[in-house]
């Protein structure tokens, strides 16, 4: 697969494909990256949706929830890091064995936390320019011609998101580097390939929102009769937990695309200094 990615770009196929090897190849690992990151992460979120409560007539009660549960919220994001990276490693020891000697989980996983400041320091500055370009599009939102051209550009910015923060997150755990830094090699390594990066993730993002919606669906149905609100949690977060393996393999499927990407792009460098 290496040899393969230096002489030619992957396509969308084979992104996906190659992607569902490694998930299955190194399953063990993402069922432990479950239990360790995803399942303290949905304990935490429906905990704190239980504590929600939006019939509070209190406008300022009502802000200050709103303002609790961003701040879980961005937590959450923060620590998902840590999967993306440890994703990043898995993905980079799967298409070149000869990086690593030792391929156990503990090896991996920290080769990926060790790296978890650097990427976080650059989620932190995406987050401030997303945070910018949503206050530049509400202005704009208020005109009514404009504000349809304002959907398309907010879905847009969330596939920016989802995209930046899994190459950054890549480029973090395997180049070490950070903040503007790390975002410049990303759009000098996907330059001339954004659109299909940004095509692949808006599938990657579109598909894992369907089926993950879906089984929930189902799956809420099938366990109906429970009336107990603390089972319904526990049952929840399960329901919820295992079906972070279809987020896990997302981000499999963009350190693919990008660590192929950047092979390719060492290829061309190296036959046109």
């Amino acid at each position: 697969m290496l040899e393969q990615m230096r002489e030619r770009y992957l396509s969308g196929m084979e992104d996906f494909r190659y992607a569902w090897s490694i998930v299955k190849e190194y399953l063990s690992y993402y069922l432990l990256l479950m239990l360790l990151v995803y399942l303290p992460i949905q304990v935490v979120l429906h905990y704190q949706s239980i504590q929600l409560d939006l019939t509070v007539e209190s406008a300022e009660l009502l802000m200050a929830q709103l303002g609790r549960y961003g701040v879980v919220e961005l937590v959450v994001t923060l620590l998902e890091e840590v999967a993306i990276l440890v994703i990043a490693v898995i993905t980079s020891v799967s298409i070149d064995p000869s990086l690593m000697k030792d391929k156990s989980f503990s090896t991996v996983f920290y080769h990926g936390i060790r790296m978890w400041p650097r990427a976080v320091l650059t989620l932190v500055v995406i987050l401030l320019g997303v945070a910018a370009s949503i206050f530049a599009m509400s202005v704009f939102a208020m005109i009514p011609i404009v504000g349809l051209v304002v959907i398309g550009g907010v879905f847009l910015l969330v596939v920016l998101i989802v995209l930046l923060q899994s190459c950054t997150a890549t480029t973090a755990a395997l180049r070490g580097r950070m903040g503007f830094d790390n975002i410049r090699y990303v759009f000098f390594i996907l330059q001339g390939r954004a659109w299909k990066a940004m095509g692949t993730f808006a599938i990657v993002s579109i598909l894992s929102l369907l089926l993950q919606t879906g089984v929930t669906f189902l799956l809420t149905l099938a366990f109906s009769w429970i009336s107990q609100d603390f089972l319904q949690m526990i049952v929840s977060v399960l329901i919820a937990t295992v079906l972070s393996l279809i987020t896990m393999y997302g981000y499999t499927v963009g350190a693919v695309l990008f660590i192929g990407a950047e092979y390719r792009k060492e290829s061309l460098l190296t036959q046109n200094p």
